[in-house]
């Protein structure tokens, strides 16, 4: 019931109105990991291939969406290129 519910507000913070494949996919962490406030220490932990960056897209794109301050921003640092423009990428599809 919280997994849904929290999956709902992912979906109306992101202006999405059908299902979602990427979204539909997303384990009960990967949900809190999005979910939790900007201000909040969290720890993401799982193996190579598990989706790791791209949930890092989508929580960029979940708080840009959120975003009020003008004169701040968020800043994402990444020790692969490919996985930059990943997060890059799934931030500029959902934000």
């Amino acid at each position: 019931m919280k997994k849904r519910k929290l999956k709902n507000k992912i979906y109306k913070r992101l202006t999405i109105k059908y299902k979602d494949v990427n979204l539909e996919r997303l384990t009960d962490e990967q949900i809190l990991f999005i979910t939790r406030g900007i201000n909040q220490n969290y720890y993401l932990e799982a193996c190579p291939g598990s989706g790791k960056t791209g949930v890092v897209g989508l929580k960029a794109a979940y708080e840009i969406n959120r975003w009020k301050d003008k004169f701040k921003g968020i800043a994402i640092v990444s020790f692969t290129t490919t996985a930059a423009k990943e997060i890059e990428n799934r931030a500029r599809k959902y934000a």
